[in-house]
């Protein structure tokens, strides 16, 4: 039985670029939690060790310990088990790095970095890996019980060698070609070669660090900001242009800065003469006088121009944005080496109008075109392949940057099953070491630093309005909307004069998720496996599996302690208090009896009667109906057996299921009525009256009725009110509407009988179904 395990020669994946070949990569043609040869995971509750993966897209061979069976596992299957919590992996540490592979990626730095320092210091970092080589060559060829020791004696001995042949090349050599001969000491030599055996690097690590070392400029800042925005500017003005005329702008610009600065100073200076006296008695203090920009001179603009060359050439071409997309991001980021070390994440707006379609169950649908919608992309910047997204109507909030985020580490082994007409997989998965984003008020908020420290991701800052800043995201979604969007019925274009004749509102056949559908399709056939010129003609489907099946940084699942914090990331972090009537926030009030049986054991966190007890809950963004309460008193002793966290459900049942979006909806709709806002009938009418307005306005009709053909574009904030795209792309578009329409009874036969509300004289409509029969009109009982 164990023949099949017999060990093999491993191939190289086949790649989808490969020429005759037509296997597809998929998820199955990588590595599951980076195995090794004989660890022990836990399948079913059942000890399996791993033996090895079959070659491609094999499985995975296990030994069934107790039975003694061969058991084969698809990486797909795995990934299945995972989420049924079925797979466990007891021994599994974090994700550690090769030091070898890690040492080579420096040494390409450094060999890349060698070729750009000066002549100077290069030849003379040649000369001295001159006499490095001589010992060390003669340390090599020692005869054996007669080694060449590393001795003062010895390194004397090589030098006097080397500079005699130095010497004797230096009389047949020119003037202007002698080899510079350094005043070297045995001391020096030794502790060349050392450095030589330890990094094995040869005249790359004889560079002086002053001829590496980062300098300051001596004009300011200031000078190169103003050359740059005149270049920009001079577009706009001239298609000719060169060094000479943006001197004359740089330099008038400079002078108009300088003229206040000037007038200050003098007024200064005489007010200082003035109290001089003051001063030297110390009375007084001298005003700080603020420098004058200096004048830039022709051969400072002549090198920026050289740098803005190509950019000015493609502005010229396809205009300002394009080029900032191209080659925004020029000089100022180095592709990372390895996948997820740094990834970008950023939204953006579709030019694209689709249609509703219909519901899963076919109960409403609507042919009227729907507004712009939005996406929001996390990409590696490594592979340029992207690493997840999510589709919504939020423009640009927390819940669909921590939802892409969501997106990004799960495997999407989903998608075949949604998608079966897709031909490949969406390889990517996995944690990010850093993301990269700007700084919107969703990503530096609390929030989003809470959440990426739930999961132990790095961040760093972009700056807002700046494509340069964030380049490889930004231009990802230039080649969405140019390849992908811009053939599209419905696409809107980028501006006026690029949409020309077209009538998007009009044209829109396209439902929302056939759309999400062809946006899949175009990602894993077309744009991961076109080659692309910035990453030395390789596709981002290649640079992922060969990260990916790397072994010292493949990406790996999460361990079974990450899993159990998981769900913290799409929710909203707050401190609150409670009291015996329990949490209140956001007009809803979160009360049950394990919240008090945690406020009477509290403590020094406040006494049940008198103070209130603060607590910090977790309100998710997709059901502010629960609040996850962090029990305090867990962490006491005794207390071990008790869950750190624990769930308390609201008061109010129409809060249960609604995002929190859709909360602030119909309060605001309540408050204006001036109806009480804690009160159930009032929510009860306040959300059943937006729901069913934002359904007609969007043209949502009963299965019985014929839905209108065209309809004015509703306001984009009415499909987030009803959950149109809510849960991204793995569930149909209307998924969470159609959920709605059923707990709320919408397209039902209603009869609306007045009654009176105990707190108040609010008017309560009651929603009769098919099985209710409504009751009889008061006339005719009359």
């Amino acid at each position: 039985m164990l023949d099949i395990v017999t060990e093999q020669p491993q191939t190289a994946l086949p790649y989808h670029a490969t020429e005759g070949n037509d296997i597809e990569p998929s998820l199955d043609s990588i590595l599951f939690d980076g195995l090794e040869a004989d660890q022990v995971v836990l399948i079913d509750n059942a000890a399996h060790r791993f033996l090895r993966k079959m070659p491609d897209q094999g499985p995975h061979l296990f030994l069934n310990v107790d039975r003694g069976e061969v058991a084969r596992y698809s990486t797909t299957r795995l990934f299945e088990l995972l989420d049924e919590e079925k797979y466990y992996h007891p021994g599994r540490m974090r994700l550690t790095f090769d030091v070898s592979k890690s040492l080579d990626e420096a040494r390409a730095l450094i060999a890349k970095a060698y070729g750009t320092i000066n002549q100077g210091p290069r030849t003379l970092a040649e000369t001295k890996y001159r006499y490095i080589a001589a010992f060390v060559n003669r340390m090599l060829i020692a005869p054996p019980g007669k080694p060449f020791d590393r001795s003062h004696h010895n390194a004397d001995l090589i030098i006097e060698q080397v500079n005699a042949e130095i010497f004797a090349e230096n009389q047949a050599l020119p003037a202007g070609r002698k080899i510079f001969q350094p005043n070297n000491s045995s001391r020096s030599l030794l502790r060349w070669v050392k450095k030589e055996l330890e990094t094995q690097m040869q005249e790359r690590a004889c560079v002086h660090l002053n001829a590496i070392k980062a300098r300051k400029r001596k004009l300011p800042d200031e000078i190169f900001s103003i050359i740059a925005l005149e270049i920009r500017k001079m577009l706009d003005i001239s298609p000719k242009f060169g060094p000479t005329k943006i001197l004359i702008r740089v330099n008038l610009e400079i002078s108009k800065r300088n003229a206040p600065l000037l007038d200050r100073n003098r007024e200064t200076e005489a007010r200082n003469a003035a109290n001089e006296e003051r001063i030297a008695n110390g009375e007084a203090e001298k005003e700080p006088l603020e420098k004058p920009l200096p004048e830039a001179k022709l051969t400072t603009v002549q090198t920026e121009f050289r740098r803005y060359n190509a950019w000015i050439r493609l502005a010229k071409d396809k205009g300002k944005q394009a080029a900032d997309l191209e080659f925004g991001g020029s000089g100022k980021f180095e592709r990372p080496t390895r996948i997820l070390d740094v990834a970008e994440i950023d939204h953006h707006k579709f030019d694209f109008l689709g249609i509703l379609g219909q519901t899963p169950f076919g109960k409403a649908w609507s042919a009227a075109a729907i507004p712009r919608f939005w996406v929001c992309v996390i990409l590696d910047t490594h592979s340029g392949y992207p690493l997840g997204l999510f589709p919504s109507f939020e423009p640009g909030g927390l819940y669909p940057a921590l939802m892409a985020l969501d997106n990004a580490i799960r495997p999407k082994h989903w998608l075949a099953k949604r998608f079966p007409q897709i031909r490949g997989s969406w390889l990517a998965y996995g944690k990010p070491r850093k993301i990269r984003y700007d700084n919107a008020k969703e990503f530096v908020s609390e929030q989003m630093r809470r959440a990426l420290a739930r999961v132990q991701i790095g961040f760093e800052h972009a700056v807002p309005h700046q494509p340069d800043t964030k380049p490889y995201v930004e231009r990802w979604f230039g080649t969405l909307e140019s390849d992908f969007i811009d053939w599209l019925k419905g696409s809107t274009g980028s501006s006026p004069q690029h949409r020309g004749a077209r009538r998007p509102k009009l044209e829109a056949i396209i439902t929302i998720d056939d759309f999400i559908m062809l946006l899949h399709m175009w990602l894993i056939e077309v744009y991961a496996r076109r080659k692309q010129r910035g990453m030395d003609y390789d596709t981002p489907e290649e640079r992922w599996l060969a990260g990916a099946t790397s072994p010292s940084h493949r990406p790996q699942v999460m361990t079974k302690e990450e899993m159990e914090r998981w769900d913290l990331i799409p929710s909203l972090e707050v401190d609150a208090t409670t009291d015996r009537h329990g949490i209140q926030r956001d007009n809803i009030v979160y009360q049950s009896k394990q919240l008090q049986a945690m406020r009477a054991r509290s403590g020094c966190f406040g006494p049940r009667e008198q103070v209130p007890t603060p607590v910090r809950i977790r309100i998710p963004l997709l059901d502010v109906g629960r609040a996850i309460v962090a029990d305090p008193t867990a962490l006491d002793h005794g207390n071990e057996h008790l869950p750190k966290e624990f769930d308390v459900k609201s008061t109010d049942e129409r809060a249960h299921g609604l995002n929190r979006f859709q909360w602030q909806m119909h309060r605001k709709f309540i408050l204006a009525k001036k109806h009480a806002p804690t009160g159930h009938a009032s929510h009860q009418e306040g959300f059943n009256h937006l729901f069913d307005t934002a359904l007609e306005t969007m043209g949502m009709v009963p299965l019985d009725q014929v839905p209108p053909k065209t309809s004015d574009l509703p306001d984009a904030r009415l499909p987030r009110l009803t959950g149109v795209l809510a849960y991204g792309a793995e569930q149909p578009a209307l998924a969470r509407t159609e959920e709605l329409i059923e707990k709320f009874g919408t397209f039902k036969p209603r009869s609306v009988e007045m009654t009176h509300n105990p707190r108040g004289s609010v008017k309560i409509p009651r929603v009769w179904s098919l099985e209710t029969p409504p009751p009889d009109d008061r006339r005719q009982r009359r």
